[in-house]
């Protein structure tokens, strides 16, 4: 498609992606609303890097969508297959376009500005997974219209209380942080959403007085299903700890940890681990595609811990139960399957 929303839309999604502080692996999610009805988001299992006039999005509805949460009881027993169905139902068709699932966050993006990019930025996350970046957000964006959520379950739960909050503000918020999940900013052109976006970094960092640049991959490849990490910030990590990845059970941050770093380290199954120690460096017995999937959530997962512990804030992890509805949830199965 050549209409300016999907280059808009390509154009937003590369700038989230092109820096691994604010998008590791298939995480975050970027759109467009194309007139009164269309919106283009990106589709479930994409990166955000491939964005493309044909690649990497779903046109949607949008409309529909908004209707159904606005006025959706989440309560309802039947309310993720209810919200899951009129994600589909309101798929529309284009010429050219892969079958694509739309992101199961396409929700929120309905009842959002026109433009919508949502990352996982560690530096959002640093104040997203401490008990203490509640009040450091108060504090630093005073001026700015701005949410900040509790950790809500991702998917329907989430959208319908961003629908809510809205409806209880009476405006659409420039910026929304998601305990234990990243951070969402909006706006009606896509240079404010960017600008807005590094102003929401750039001033965390600034507070936490975080100069130096974010760490660097670097991946060796063995062979098909080989790969072996060479970036110094994993290795400097476990010269003071113990070679295991067993705290990562303990210390679970966010939905993308348990999807693209814990099912890798711990089968469901009791197969072999994809991800193991050998020689004092973290192998990856996978492709390198995945590979790169699993030692960017790798890196981003320890920076958040590192700067947490730095900066003596206060850790907090999902809990056991938000931490089951990820690892049972089928779209989360179906957005990792995708990228293999």
């Amino acid at each position: 498609m050549k209409e300016q929303g999907i280059q808009e839309l390509i154009q937003i999604s590369h700038y989230a992606a092109a820096d691994i502080a604010y998008i590791q692996g298939g995480g975050g999610n970027t759109s467009v609303k194309l007139d009164e009805h269309r919106m283009a988001v990106k589709a479930s299992g994409c990166k955000l890097s491939d964005m493309g006039e044909t690649e990497g999005y779903v046109v949607v509805d949008y409309k529909l969508i908004k209707d159904y949460f606005n006025d959706a009881n989440p309560d309802n027993a039947q309310f993720e297959i209810e919200s899951a169905q009129v994600l589909k139902d309101a798929i529309v068709t284009i010429e050219g376009l892969k079958e694509l699932r739309p992101s199961v966050e396409a929700g929120f993006h309905s009842v959002l500005k026109k433009y919508v990019i949502h990352t996982h930025s560690v530096y959002a996350n640093i104040l997203c997974c401490s008990a203490e970046g509640k009040g450091i957000a108060k504090k630093l964006f005073v001026d700015t219209s701005y949410l900040w959520l509790s950790y809500v379950n991702p998917g329907a739960v989430l959208t319908s209380v961003i629908a809510k909050e809205i409806q209880k503000l009476g405006k659409v918020p420039d910026v929304i942080f998601m305990e234990n999940h990243g951070v969402i900013v909006t706006a009606q052109t896509s240079p404010v959403a960017i600008e807005l976006h590094e102003m929401v970094n750039n001033k965390i960092k600034e507070y936490l007085n975080i100069t130096e640049p974010f760490p660097e991959v670097s991946l060796e490849v063995i062979n098909e299903q080989q790969v072996v990490s060479h970036s110094s910030y994993i290795s400097d990590y476990f010269v003071g700890h113990a070679q295991s990845l067993e705290f990562i059970r303990e210390k679970v941050l966010y939905p993308d940890q348990l999807v693209y770093l814990n099912n890798s380290v711990y089968k469901k199954d009791g197969s072999a681990s994809n991800i193991i120690f050998k020689n004092n460096k973290v192998a990856y017995i996978t492709s390198l595609k995945q590979a790169r999937v699993n030692e960017e959530t790798l890196i981003a997962y320890l920076y958040v811990l590192n700067l947490i512990e730095e900066k003596q804030l206060t850790l907090v992890s999902m809990t056991h139960e938000q931490q089951a509805f990820i690892l049972g949830w089928e779209s989360e199965a179906y957005r990792k399957s995708m990228l293999k």
